[in-house]
């Protein structure tokens, strides 16, 4: 699949910076879901980053992908129609659209 490649790199450098902390989180809270969530640009890169952690899931100590979620909000076209079919479990996108 395709994605926005600014905003990819922009979510491997939020994963990266951040890996270790969340790593510890979800292994001292085991019942709680990893939740990622953003507006706009933040939501493009928040699907992006969600889309990672799934595809390195050894990173955070092999979570498990149920664990997983992300919600977009108005996300800026981050990825192709297979990727968004791919991950659609695990990433929500809210759009609202308004008639005229």
């Amino acid at each position: 699949g395709y994605v926005h490649n600014g905003l990819l790199k922009a979510a491997g450098r939020v994963l990266d910076a951040e890996c270790d902390i969340l790593k510890k989180l979800v292994q001292d809270y085991p019942n709680y879901t990893l939740t990622f969530a953003g507006h706009s640009l933040g939501a493009g890169v928040a699907a992006l980053l969600t889309m990672l952690v799934v595809q390195n899931l050894d990173r955070l100590g092999n979570i498990e992908r149920k664990r997983i979620r992300c919600y977009a909000m108005a996300s800026a076209r981050c990825m192709s129609l297979n990727l968004a079919v791919r991950y659609a479990d695990v990433i929500n996108s809210v759009v609202l659209q308004a008639s005229s």
